[in-house]
């Protein structure tokens, strides 16, 4: 049995799972940056945008497995982010989680995936989570693979 800090289960764990850490605050980040770093049964390969506009740039060129955005980027400007990941073709498929500092404050932005309070994240919630995310994506993209060959072959016998 796997333990849960094992973040591909479908892929070789030996093999790096790459992050984009978003965020305008230098503390928070080193902090997550920090417990990305302890995780343990996986390895992070974090990148550091300080801006949403380098990380759209980033996302493109680095191709992450997730991204995870700090609240503190204004919440038009994550709900334009989010749009801009999701319309273009290179980074629709990756996930965003959004990182909170208050569970009272809502951004409505479509294509998060995830929300997590930064207050009460640790080393072994984080991986949890990023698992989940990336679960999510493996899940989403079977079932679109499944449906396409499904099209297929309902197309084949003429319906």
């Amino acid at each position: 049995m796997k333990t849960s800090a094992s973040i591909p289960e479908q892929q070789d764990s030996n093999l790096p799972v790459n992050i984009l850490l978003i965020g305008n605050n230098p503390i928070e980040m080193s902090r997550i940056y920090d417990q990305l770093k302890r995780a343990t049964g996986v390895r992070f390969i974090t990148n550091i945008a300080f801006s949403l506009s380098d990380g759209i740039a980033k996302a493109i060129s680095l191709k992450p497995s997730c991204i995870l955005v700090d609240d503190a980027m204004e919440n038009k400007n994550i709900s334009a982010f989010t749009q801009s990941l999701t319309d273009d073709k290179r980074t629709s498929d990756i996930p965003v989680a959004l990182l909170k500092s208050s569970n009272y404050t809502s951004i409505s932005a479509s294509g998060i995936q995830e929300y997590l309070l930064k207050d009460y994240l640790d080393t072994e919630r984080l991986t949890n989570s990023i698992r989940n995310i990336l679960k999510y994506k493996r899940m989403r993209l079977y079932l679109y693979k499944s449906y396409k060959v499904s099209k297929r072959k309902i197309k084949e016998l003429g319906f």
